[in-house]
């Protein structure tokens, strides 16, 4: 979690990122994303782009 927080520049921060990142990911691996005809890798791969830009903000 040190290196994450660093990453991204606060404690407030990380915890939004890994919390966000730690739900799609889970949610996948529960397979709550079965039955809802979508894909999870865009999902997470905008919530990765989301987050990345709004750090840049």
């Amino acid at each position: 979690m040190t290196v994450l927080i660093a990453a991204v520049g606060g404690s407030d921060r990380a915890v939004s990122f890994w919390s966000r990142l730690h739900g799609v990911v889970s949610l996948e691996l529960t397979g709550h994303f079965a039955g809802m005809g979508m894909d999870p890798a865009r999902l997470l791969d905008s919530e990765i782009s989301e987050l990345v830009s709004s750090d840049r903000s």
